[in-house]
């Protein structure tokens, strides 16, 4: 599947053009000197954890904490669930449902 990835107006995307479907969004719903928060709309798979993956590297880099929050996640791959697995220990989650707490935290 071709994927473009882009930045606009603060947000991320990654969008397939073949089926123009936005497969992950990735708002900044508050930023501040010292943290971030950052919601997350649609799919956490091996093609769009590199979104995923640039986002919170951005904001871990210049040591601001990073809250994801996680309520429009509506899938969520082994890939995705590893990843969040690795920074867990770096950054806070809002909004996890029951099994993803089981699997991630």
């Amino acid at each position: 599947m071709d994927m473009v990835q882009f930045l606009l107006k603060g947000k991320h995307f990654l969008i397939s053009r073949s089926l123009r479907l936005i497969m992950l969004r990735i708002d900044i719903i508050f930023t501040s000197e010292k943290a971030t928060v950052l919601r997350l709309e649609g799919r956490v798979d091996r093609q769009s954890l590199p979104v995923l993956t640039r986002a919170c590297e951005e904001y871990l880099k210049i040591d601001k904490v990073v809250t994801l929050s996680m309520e429009g996640i509506d899938h969520i791959s082994k890939e995705g669930r590893d990843y969040l697995k690795s920074i867990k220990a770096k950054i806070k989650f809002n909004s996890l449902s029951e099994y993803l707490k089981i699997e991630i935290l």
